[in-house]
């Protein structure tokens, strides 16, 4: 527990000798070797549940996923899939003696100490979302710069202080933010929300869009700053510049950049959603704007793609431009998290134009880390009609382990997600495939010349190929796609075009992808022989098995095709994603037929 006074005791009445707390009217005095003791055995905060087994799946989140059940080959609708229950039993505490209301959350008064070395006492207040005093939010990192992220530190909490474990870094800031006199008014997400209670953080992560475009400024904590004077100095950010003398009060950006602060996923989002950030280095306290980062940005030519932190360039704009889902995990790829599930959750704020709570999408820390991303990568699919996700799952990689459909989103790789092949088409046609076909055949003496490529994506020429090949799409193909919850299978539609009949050749490299050629079975009196030409970033010579590989087409309907290479399985209609192909062509005798 975290209160420490006797049972007795009625009305506290609380005194600090020597830096710690005791209460004259019950004589007692809190034990933190034994709350530290207690708060290590039972975790800062519930821990992700363990990924569930294949078959086993209970796939149900985000409900805008077309979810069912029963066998995968005949699956039958789940009528409104819902979240996995999180813990609805709301835990005692003295220090959250309620769960917060939907249309609430909590505040810090932080008091003045009468000495320095006080100890740190709040009181917690909870007020509406919309009716509330001026405030600060917090920007800071569990773990401080050393990375020590463990729960050492004690604050004092309400009229009979409770005791309330924070890590060392949490409770430096609040030493160094303690006014002079008077209280301040400030949110913390350690303090402010219940970390022990899954269902209210659900809640309160979900409005971190409002808490942080509402506040008056978010205060920046980069650790503890050596001063002796009462109060700092308080500049607008001024960058040094490398060409001119030092000036006092300027800041190196990349010094700046390479605090750990700044390599964490939950301060993107705190920083550009809020209107202005302050910080303090050494004796100054600096403050910036969305201004003040369009003026230096524009002054020193930053190139910020090239720096720790491209997000920076968005402070205090309150939006990430609409970068989307793909574009914004792909801006955030370089920061980190202790939580995977954060990859998602710590961005929501920023693109709830695409994955807002009203569309199922709040944060929910009952599901496992594995269900998070699968949901995620279904509604991209399937809803957002993201073939880039297909173009980047794992495949083989995952078989055994889950869907091969999912993208790895356990790796570790910066660029792990949704990285399309920077291939230049132009050079491609042009240049690189130019070359090539001169190998391919002897072409002195003879009238043939080098035919005009339609590599333009979606193009189809198909004379050289039987007429059982060619088909019109009617059906779109995500029409009635689903995702199985036990299994995670995917069901969509898409045109069969071949049994896989040779081994895949390779030929040589083209503009970062490998191209491969794969010959048809000998040509008979009816018959031409064809050769396909398959590029991937897969090696398709060392995995692709003849006759049990099959070569699929998924029309996007935008003049778009994406090839897929699948495998069959022992169920029937049912395969494993091998790998996915980016352009495709016939040649028959002396004419290259491409499909791109």
């Amino acid at each position: 527990m975290t209160r420490w006074h006797k049972p007795t005791c009625k009305a506290p009445l609380i005194v600090v000798q020597k830096g710690t707390p005791w209460c004259k009217t019950c004589g007692a005095a809190p034990d933190l070797k034994s709350l530290l003791l207690q708060q290590k055995a039972a975790g800062p905060f519930t821990p992700p549940p363990r990924d569930e087994p294949l078959g086993q799946l209970n796939l149900s989140w985000p409900s805008t996923v077309p979810y069912v059940t029963g066998p995968a080959n005949a699956p039958k609708p789940i009528p409104k899939p819902t979240a996995p229950a999180s813990n609805s039993k709301v835990p005692v505490s003295p220090v959250y003696p309620s769960r917060l209301a939907l249309d609430e959350f909590r505040l810090i008064s932080l008091s003045a100490p009468i000495s320095f070395d006080d100890p740190i006492h709040i009181d917690l207040e909870v007020y509406k979302n919309e009716r509330c005093p001026e405030y600060e939010a917090t920007s800071y990192t569990w773990a401080g710069e050393n990375g020590d992220g463990s729960f050492s530190m004690p604050i004092y909490v309400g009229p009979w202080w409770d005791v309330l474990i924070q890590t060392k870094n949490c409770w430096s800031m609040l030493r160094l933010m303690r006014p002079m006199r008077g209280c301040r008014m400030i949110w913390v997400d350690a303090v402010c929300i219940n970390q022990s209670d899954v269902k209210e953080r659900d809640a309160q992560v979900s409005k971190m869009s409002q808490i942080y475009t509402s506040c008056r400024s978010v205060y920046l904590y980069l650790g503890a700053q050596p001063t002796n004077q009462p109060y700092p100095l308080r500049r607008q950010l001024q960058l040094a510049d490398a060409k001119a003398p030092k000036t006092a009060g300027a800041v190196d950006l990349t010094s700046l950049l390479q605090y750990r602060y700044f390599s964490r996923i939950w301060v993107i989002q705190e920083l550009i959603l809020s209107r202005q950030a302050v910080f303090q280095l050494g004796d100054v306290e600096f403050w910036m704007n969305s201004s003040t980062i369009k003026s230096l940005t524009s002054r020193y030519s930053i190139k910020w793609d090239r720096t720790k932190a491209p997000w920076l360039e968005y402070l205090g704009q309150q939006t990430f431009l609409d970068q989307g889902l793909f574009k914004t995990l792909r801006a955030i790829s370089k920061s980190q998290c202790t939580d995977p599930r954060d990859k998602i959750f710590g961005v929501l704020a920023l693109i709830e134009n695409e994955l807002s709570p009203k569309s199922g999408f709040q944060a929910n820390y009952g599901l496992s880390c594995q269900h998070t991303f699968m949901g995620v990568f279904a509604h991209a699919l399937l809803k957002m009609r993201k073939v880039d996700v297909l173009r980047n799952a794992a495949g083989m990689d995952f078989w055994g382990k889950s869907p091969s459909w999912v993208p790895n989103w356990m790796s570790t790789s910066p660029d792990w997600i949704f990285k399309t092949p920077e291939v230049n088409m132009s050079k491609w046609e042009y240049f690189t495939f130019e070359e090539w076909w001169a190998k391919l055949k002897d072409r002195k003496g003879t009238p043939d010349r080098f035919p005009k490529l339609d590599l333009m994506p979606g193009r189809f020429t198909w004379s050289a190929l039987p007429e059982s090949c060619i088909a019109h799409v009617e059906r779109p193909w995500h029409l009635g796609s689903t995702v199985h919850s036990a299994t995670g299978a995917l069901g969509i539609n898409l045109i069969h075009l071949l049994a896989i009949p040779s081994t895949p050749e390779f030929v040589q490299e083209l503009g970062g992808l490998w191209l491969f050629r794969v010959k048809s079975p000998k040509a008979t009196m009816s018959s031409r022989p064809v050769t396909m030409y398959l590029t991937a970033n897969f090696r398709l010579d060392k995995f692709v098995k003849p006759g049990i590989d099959h070569l699929f087409v998924l029309d996007e309907g935008n003049s778009s095709c994406t090839f897929l290479i699948l495998r069959e399985t022992s169920e029937a209609k049912t395969y494993k994603l091998l790998t996915c192909c980016y352009h495709l062509s016939f040649q028959s005798v002396s004419s290259l037929l491409p499909l791109s």
